[in-house]
């Protein structure tokens, strides 16, 4: 029950700092900055709901190791490698090779079906931040057009 409180207070901290945050960039006079700050209380707000049931959950128990923490650790490898490579290679070409890299490396795919959802994957997520206009990482290659 000691880890749960500690888990539950860090995960009230981190919605706090990410509300706070929010509603420090709606004061903004920035563009959009309002709808930014907005998202940002949002997830904080979602972040304390899922925190609180967390918390009235009855116990799962012990952790225990298992096959699976290779896989984990891999996806989180492949995760910060997205954040590192997007800057330089763009949103677009980045979601590609790690979307590639997520299916081949962790759930075992065959090539032709890991590039095909990749480039569908990749594509359809640009086209609907651009949709929304959000703004992410250009890259070398080409953001798509509205």
């Amino acid at each position: 029950m000691h880890i749960k409180r500690i888990e539950v207070g860090i995960l009230f901290a981190l919605s706090t700092i990410v509300v706070i945050d929010g509603l420090v960039l709606t004061n903004l006079d920035r563009m959009r900055a309002g709808e930014s700050g907005g998202y940002e209380i949002l997830i904080g707000l979602i972040l304390a709901t899922l925190t609180v049931l967390y918390w009235f959950r009855g116990s799962a128990g012990e952790w225990t190791g298992g096959p699976g923490g290779r896989h984990v650790v891999a996806a989180f490898a492949i995760l910060a490698a997205y954040a590192f490579i997007m800057p330089h290679l763009g949103y677009l070409l980045s979601t590609l090779l790690v979307t590639v890299a997520y299916m081949r490396g962790i759930s075992g795919y065959r090539w032709l079906p890991s590039l095909a959802f990749a480039v569908v994957f990749a594509i359809g997520t640009a086209w609907f931040w651009a949709w929304l206009i959000v703004m992410v990482p250009q890259g070398i290659l080409p953001w798509p057009e509205l």
